[in-house]
């Protein structure tokens, strides 16, 4: 038996939702682009272990981001799965 559609509020959330993970996915893929940029353009062997700290620190940080935006966009597809299965 097929539950009933999801509610239109649900429907906007969802898109809503998928459409702020999407925007903050634009400037998180263009810091990791930066940063991969500058690890490959600074000299190892010339770079100081306080800038490799600093992109390691943010590329780490960069990582958990996109976590947690897969993690909010996993609860919307969830939550509108489960309006739809009521």
């Amino acid at each position: 038996m097929q539950g009933s559609p999801p509610s239109h509020g649900k429907v906007t959330d969802a898109v809503r939702i998928g459409q702020l993970v999407h925007d903050l996915r634009n400037p998180l893929n263009t810091l990791s682009m930066n940063i991969e940029l500058v690890t490959l353009l600074s000299n190892a062997q010339e770079r100081s272990a306080e800038l490799d700290d600093v992109l390691a620190a943010t590329e780490r940080a960069l990582v958990e981001l996109e976590r947690g935006l897969a993690r909010l966009e996993e609860h919307a597809v969830t939550a509108l799965d489960d309006g739809s299965s009521a």
